[in-house]
């Protein structure tokens, strides 16, 4: 599935994510073509993903492409953000839109925080580390990555080692206190 997504729905000379495609052969795009930027960052979530499970260069090689195509067409340089759509050449779409009701800076944020948790653990091959402050007593699950052989490899509360921790459950338990500042190390 994933290879039939690349290369029916993915422009791979400039690397923009097509928002519609036909569901029958030729699957060709379809349609007035836009591209969104939440289907542009989860077609890099895929590169990733796919290198991940094939460890084939050409998904990381795709997820370069996909990126530059975001950071070149999506960015808005001069006064920040990001556009909500632009045409397979670049091109803006409509007035310029950068926020919406299903489109906000936290995004932007969320896309950042996934390709630093992908690319070190999946593609570097090197740990996370994740900062919170959270209150207990209490059991918390600690990992926004869904791989299950993603584990916790050690956990600091308030500077202190703590050991309360089930590492492929990806749980901590809390002693009592509020505002307690964990630093949590996620390995592959």
């Amino acid at each position: 599935m994933g290879d039939k997504l690349c290369r029916y729905g993915w422009d791979e000379e400039k690397g923009g994510w097509f928002n519609s495609v036909e569901k029958a052969p030729p699957y060709r795009p379809a349609g007035s073509q836009q591209i969104y930027w939440w289907i542009q960052i989860y077609g890099a979530f895929l590169q990733l993903q796919l290198y991940h499970v094939t460890q084939e260069e050409q998904y990381l090689e795709n997820f370069e492409k996909t990126e530059l195509f975001y950071d070149r067409y999506f960015r808005d340089r001069e006064y920040g953000d990001v556009f909500l759509r632009v045409t397979p050449d670049g091109s803006f779409l409509g007035k310029g839109e950068k926020a919406g009701s299903w489109h906000t800076s936290y995004h932007e944020i969320e896309h950042g925080f996934l390709n630093y948790l992908y690319l070190n653990l999946f593609v570097n091959k090197k740990p996370v580390v994740l900062y919170f402050e959270l209150d207990g007593p209490k059991k918390h699950f600690v990992s926004p990555v869904d791989d299950p052989k993603v584990q916790i490899t050690g956990v600091r509360i308030n500077g202190k080692p703590w050991t309360n921790f089930d590492a492929r459950e990806r749980s901590i338990t809390l002693p009592a206190g509020k505002k307690l500042k964990l630093e949590v190390t996620l390995s592959k």
